[in-house]
């Protein structure tokens, strides 16, 4: 067996749900209307709660004119049925609100999310907000996190027992040049800091990486820029793992193949992966928990993009988008050869792709755009 599939045949989680309780059976996925436009929904995080009994999808909806709303949907797997959705909008005098990451904590849902100042990207500073509702769907508190740079971008949010875990980063600039760092910052339940962030001013990883808080650690994939640097750098693609505490375990870098459309998850277990794609060929990189890159793979694919990637038991699968702009497709990839094969747990077209232990979730949508979540247990993908 290859050092890959080592890895890649790791359980992800040790936990076992009961399916009578609150998922579907191992036959069928089970399936569910949503609140969403399927067309013009963009989702960027759909998660299981701790015990497998509650999903939260986080996401924005882009009309013709290019104005986003952010939706925040709890699903309630025990009853089949949407537990509430909130409508959120970019904070008084911000111009854009862009959701990060949804956590469906023990009695809490978080969102994580960064505002621009400006509908212009050349002209806009980004701020970092974080929003609390209890399981009932009435907001709790909602915190704008008060970090001293001209812009700040959130990576990350994990809860504890007493609040949250937040990563992110920070950028400064001037005329000619541009400084970077991360922070980790602790908050409490009711949102407020616990103690002073804990900055880390030797560069940071740039939006949208690939990032994952796992236990004391946090695992970052994607575009690295040094401290201090000229605008016109264009960075190195990396992936690191930093302790929250402010410690630095390693990095490595990545093959400069992976750099064009790249798409970058981190696993639960940290392991790193980066899809990218040129001409008819998809290029893939992984980088185990402790920093090792694994030989890179370059296959010839149909698909560019990827939108979201999980490990579900043995397989590495992935909602990828097609070259010629026809649609998306679920496949699974074989770590060790590069073969994709299309999965269809469902017939309607997938949009995003989640997984915890035995349990998976697909949000797709039919071809007259209505949105569905699908659920199911122990197999199907």
């Amino acid at each position: 067996m290859t050092t890959a599939k080592k890895y890649l045949r790791t359980a992800i989680g040790a936990a076992s749900f009961c399916l009578a309780a609150h998922a579907a059976g191992a036959g069928a996925p089970e399936k569910l209307a949503l609140p969403l436009n399927g067309r013009t929904f963009d989702t960027t995080s759909i998660a299981f709660s701790g015990d497998g009994a509650r999903i939260c999808i986080g996401g924005a909806d882009t009309n013709d004119m290019g104005e986003s709303t952010v939706h925040l949907v709890l699903v309630d797997l025990a009853q089949r049925a949407v537990a509430w959705q909130k409508t959120i909008s970019a904070p008084d005098g911000l111009a854009l609100l862009d959701p990060v990451q949804c956590v469906a904590g023990s009695d809490r849902v978080y969102l994580l999310a960064n505002a621009e100042t400006s509908p212009s990207p050349a002209l806009a500073q980004s701020r970092i907000y974080v929003y609390a509702f209890d399981l009932q769907g009435n907001r709790i508190a909602v915190a704008p996190l008060e970090i001293p740079a001209q812009s700040r971008y959130g990576y990350r949010i994990a809860e504890t027992p007493d609040g949250l875990k937040v990563v992110g980063y920070m950028r400064d600039q001037d005329e000619d040049t541009e400084r970077y760092g991360t922070f980790t910052m602790l908050l409490d339940r009711g949102l407020r800091p616990r103690g002073a962030p804990l900055f880390r001013k030797n560069g940071a990883y740039v939006l949208p990486p690939g990032a994952r808080i796992v236990s004391d650690s946090v695992f970052l994939t994607g575009r690295f820029f040094p401290a201090t640097v000229k605008k016109t750098d264009a960075g190195e693609y990396m992936t690191s793992r930093l302790r929250l505490d402010g410690g630095y375990i390693w990095s490595t870098r990545l093959p400069s193949a992976t750099r064009l459309g790249v798409s970058a998850f981190v696993g639960d277990d940290g392991t790193n992966y980066s899809i990218g794609y040129m001409a008819d060929k998809t290029m893939l990189a992984i980088v185990t928990p402790d920093g090792k890159a694994l030989p890179p793979l370059a296959y010839p694919s149909p698909y560019c993009r990827s939108k979201a990637l999980v490990r579900y038991h043995a397989d590495l699968v992935a909602v990828r988008e097609r070259c010629d702009a026809k649609g998306r497709a679920l496949v699974s990839i074989d770590t060790a050869t590069g073969n994709e094969h299309v999965i269809k747990p469902v017939a309607d077209e997938p949009m995003y792709l989640a997984a915890k232990g035995d349990l998976w979730a697909l949000l797709a949508r039919d071809k007259k755009g209505h949105a569905f979540l699908y659920t199911a247990e122990n197999g199907g993908l």
